[in-house]
């Protein structure tokens, strides 16, 4: 029976010419994206990636017109295409639908164009060395983050702690003071109350290393992912190795697995177990004469002594502790709390969920007391994208998977090609594929330090040293990792298979569909390295060349002519919010109000001047300094502005309570505290099960005369901080003398 890869040689379906131009800036793009570090979704925004994206997008519009001769659409295709267009049809908050529309539609056309300028060996062969290239590289930089970053991060916060408390007396230890604000960063340094003690937590006792992302567990995915690729690379090869190349092999996967333990993802542990299971019994399953429950047990249980082996020594030696093994049960639990409250949105939005961007604000209505985050995905694929694209996505997901079932239960039952005989491996790298990854490595990585600098306003030289140590990674990959051809398909197929089960069970624990770097590996290891075959074909090519043609022409004009210059003011924007949040940390001058008001006005869409509403609010509350009225005014305009613009936000209703209590305070008409507890009712609306918002709600109301409600919403706040207390969720504490102003309010006749 003819495999997939013998099949896909022939060249099926082949139409579209491959030039180097392409491919090289295909493949630029696709490194960019595991190199650009995310911004938090909670905001709907990720500064970093959003820039990747519109690339994504501009290159398909240009090369897709002019290179389309035609091609054949694939299930897989169609399926990706439903769960792009879920994405996109809800549209509540418009900033983080804007942003998480671009990603979605970059992972679209990105598949579209990975699929025609790979399809063939040589292309496959390159895009195989770039993810073994890409796991070394990151998996170095995790080792770092443990045992020297975190370290020193750890001896500068403290440092700052000291000395910003009053102990800079010499000019020595104020130069020293501002040297550590420069490297700690405004956006840590100006977190306030609860968030500065979850901060100092994270900061003193965290070690998990997290890469280029913005969490360990997204890294963990991504690295399990790769160490399987690996590994069944190096399994395929193994016999026709020779010895000092199965020596590095084995080097290079001790320390891909020793960075997968040190972050800590339990649900990347139990994915790369599994994937690992399947590579060696789908190895012997291929071969008749191997097979049997005995002799694969005897076969296996070599490598499940050297896992045992591996587990009791990082307990022995500190790489992981016990209580990674010990709070699974709890971490479980959080997962069924989350899974709980996202049922909930489902319920509410069952057709079209809520929108890309939109889940957390929608979440908080559901949130349980006791449930530990205020989580922006529900740490499962499926519900993700339920809740988020609605049934059409769901339809779009489903599908992708009955795909990729079938291929591999197809792919399971080829017998096994004929494969390279079994004779020590002679090198076949060629000069062309080292300057062909040296150059996408380095080119992806001054585009990313470019990036950097224009879109975030800071100087990136992490990734300088990233670029320097992908030279010798270039060599190492070209020598260890063989070409598609060279591999037996049967065997090439499971590890396919495997890596890309464990990254989907690690999704439906952990969650992260949406971050762009996860998609995107998602998709290449499911469905652009196996290729395709006579079998996908649903459609005529001149259907294929109208529908591509459509959407590269319908993703260039998303944002029409005026793109790049709403990209530009987003970017002032963010420096001036940056400017104005380091000036809040240096000085107590009103001058500081300046950057907050220009940064505030910079986004049309969404204005970010909620920043410097905090900041007014606080100076207006001090009492002192000149126009105080007027910040509290312009505070207000500038959360009803925000409001407006996303209206299911619990936090920003809060927030323009608190600035309305600011001006009640200062005021002397009941009506302005009747505005204050208006929108404070409206914020519990939003979070029902928020200690702090009832808390306020209380205070609010006490001002305002109502007795009465203030003591049940006093009740109420305290209840819920029971419940907070007794889950442990130091965060979210209510202070001692919030509790006493509370209990007071019990008390009043």
């Amino acid at each position: 029976m003819e495999s997939i890869q013998s099949a896909h040689r022939r060249g099926v379906g082949r139409c579209v010419s491959r030039d180097a131009g392409s491919r090289h800036c295909s493949a630029a793009l696709l490194m960019c994206r595991w190199l650009t570090p995310p911004n938090r979704r909670t905001k709907g925004t990720r500064s970093g990636s959003v820039p990747v994206g519109w690339g994504w997008r501009r290159w398909s519009c240009g090369w897709s017109v002019v290179k389309v001769a035609g091609d054949c659409e694939s299930a897989g295709r169609s399926a990706l295409w439903l769960l792009v267009v879920g994405q996109l049809v809800a549209f509540p908050q418009l900033r983080g639908a804007i942003n998480m529309g671009w990603e979605w539609i970059a992972a679209g056309v990105a598949f579209v164009l990975l699929r025609q300028l790979f399809d063939d060996d040589r292309g496959r062969t390159r895009l195989l060395k770039l993810l073994a290239g890409i796991a070394i590289l990151l998996a170095g930089l995790g080792l770092w983050q443990r045992y020297v970053w975190y370290p020193q991060m750890a001896a500068d916060y403290l440092a700052w702690e000291s000395l910003d408390g009053g102990g800079a007396v010499t000019a020595a230890d104020r130069a020293r003071l501002e040297e550590l604000r420069l490297r700690l960063g405004p956006d840590l340094l100006a977190l306030q109350g609860s968030s500065r003690l979850a901060l100092r937590q994270r900061v003193l006792e965290s070690t998990e290393p997290f890469g280029r992302f913005a969490l360990a567990n997204s890294f963990g995915g991504l690295l399990a992912t790769l160490l399987l690729l690996l590994f069944g690379v190096a399994i395929a090869r193994w016999r026709a190795s020779l010895p000092a190349r199965r020596l590095m092999f084995v080097g290079l996967l001790l320390l891909v697995a020793v960075t997968l333990l040190l972050t800590k993802s339990r649900t990347a542990w139990v994915g790369t177990a599994v994937g690992i299971v399947f590579i060696l019994l789908s190895t012997r399953v291929a071969r008749p004469e191997h097979a049997g429950p005995g002799r694969m047990l005897r076969w296996m249980g070599p490598f499940m002594l050297v896992a045992v082996l591996i587990g009791v020594a990082a307990l022995a030696t500190g790489l992981i502790d016990q209580q990674v093994l010990t709070e699974a049960p709890k971490s479980l639990l959080y997962r069924f709390q989350y899974w709980r409250g996202t049922l909930g949105v489902i319920a509410e939005h069952p057709w079209l969920g809520v929108g890309g961007g939109n889940f957390r604000q929608h979440y908080l209505r559901y949130k349980l007391p006791e449930a530990s985050e205020e989580i922006a995905d529900p740490h499962n694929l499926v519900l993700d994208v339920w809740a988020n694209g609605g049934l059409i996505a769901l339809a779009g997901l489903l599908w992708l998977m009955v795909i990729g079932l079938r291929s591999t239960w197809r792919s399971s039952h080829c017998s096994e090609d004929a494969a390279p005989p079994d004779q020590p491996e002679r090198a076949r790298t060629t000069g062309e594929d080292t300057t062909w990854l040296t150059l996408l490595g380095l080119v992806a990585c001054a585009a990313t330090f470019v990036e950097a600098m224009l879109f975030r306003g800071r100087i990136d030289e992490q990734v300088l040293l990233l670029g320097l140590l992908w030279l010798p990674i270039c060599w190492l990959v070209n020598r260890l990792v063989p070409a598609v051809s060279s591999l037996s398909a049967t065997r090439f197929d499971a590890t396919l298979a495997a890596a890309s089960l464990a990254l989907t069970l690690h999704l439906c624990g952990a969650g992260g569909i949406a971050m762009p770097a996860i998609l995107q590996l998602w998709l290449i290891v499911g469905w652009v390295l196996p290729g395709r075959t006579v079998n996908d074909v649903l459609c005529s090519p001149r259907f294929e060349t109208s529908l591509h043609r459509g959407v590269a022409i319908a993703v260039g004009g998303i944002d029409g002519r005026g793109d790049l210059d709403r990209l530009a003011a987003g970017v002032s924007a963010r420096i001036e919010l940056r400017s104005g949040r380091y000036a809040e940390r240096r000085s107590r001058g009103g001058s500081r109000n300046r950057p907050f008001h220009q940064g505030g006005h910079g986004r049309s869409v969404r204005p970010r001047s909620v920043a410097g509403t905090r900041f007014r609010a606080r100076f207006a509350g001090t009492g002192r300094g000149r126009g105080v009225s007027s910040h509290i005014t312009a505070a207000e305009a500038a959360l009803r502005r925000a409001i407006e613009l996303d209206r299911y936000n619990a936090h920003r209703w809060a927030e323009l309570g608190q600035v309305q209590t600011l001006a009640a305070r200062r005021g002397t008409t009941a009506d302005e505290w009747r505005k204050a507890v208006e929108s404070l009712r409206q914020a519990t609306t939003r979070y029902p099960h928020s200690a702090r918002l009832h808390a306020e709600l209380a205070i609010g109301l006490a001002g305002a005369g109502n007795v009465k409600l203030a003591s049940e919403a006093a009740a109420r706040a305290l209840e819920l901080d029971d419940i907070t207390r007794a889950a442990g969720h130091v965060d979210k504490f209510l202070s001692d003398e919030q509790r006493a102003e509370l209990r007071a309010m019990l008390l009043s006749p």
